[in-house]
């Protein structure tokens, strides 16, 4: 059995520094033995701030956001695996309601971890190519949320691969 378990709301005490940059985690869903009611995974989403990992950029202190899902499971030495970014692993997992929430949950936390990093450049691109309007709602808020961390939207195209990407930078 599946139950949905997306947060309300994050805030910046929910990332944490890493090496490579800033990351933020929340649970989205817990898989239980249907009979032992057993903890068998959890299902959670991944925001990352990568320094230097941006595609889209040659500058080497630019920041990636990305995210994804990983699940981890406990029957296996709690491995951890994934992410997916597949947008029908979502849809597995939870309902209208409970994706409705990871999405702003996932642009929470693409402006938690812009006010934590206060990188110069922010960069982001889809996973997949050739996204419906529908799709690109979410990316949408991400803009949102960034330019709410003071965040300039200085350019947005579409690649010759078909995946959209977008160039923030910092406003002083």
């Amino acid at each position: 059995m599946l139950i949905s378990c997306v947060p309300s709301r994050i805030t910046r005490d929910d990332s944490a520094p890493m090496p490579w940059g800033h990351k933020l985690d929340f649970v989205l869903a817990l898989k239980v033995d249907d009979e032992t009611r057993e903890l068998k995974k959890t299902y959670f989403m991944r925001t990352l701030l990568w320094l230097g990992h941006s595609e889209i950029t040659g500058n080497p202190k630019a920041r990636d956001f990305q995210f994804g899902i990983l699940n981890q499971d406990h029957r296996n030495d709690r491995q951890i695996g994934g992410p997916v970014f597949d947008h029908r692993e979502a849809k597995r997992l939870l309902d209208q309601n409970g994706r409705e929430k990871a999405r702003a949950r996932v642009a929470e936390a693409a402006g938690c971890l812009a006010a934590e990093a206060r990188a110069d450049i922010i960069t982001m691109s889809t996973y997949d190519a050739a996204l419906p309007d529908k799709a690109l709602e979410k990316y949408w808020m991400i803009v949102s949320c960034l330019r709410c961390q003071n965040y300039r939207l200085e350019d947005t195209w579409t690649g010759k691969n078909g995946k959209c990407h977008w160039l923030f930078r910092r406003e002083a």
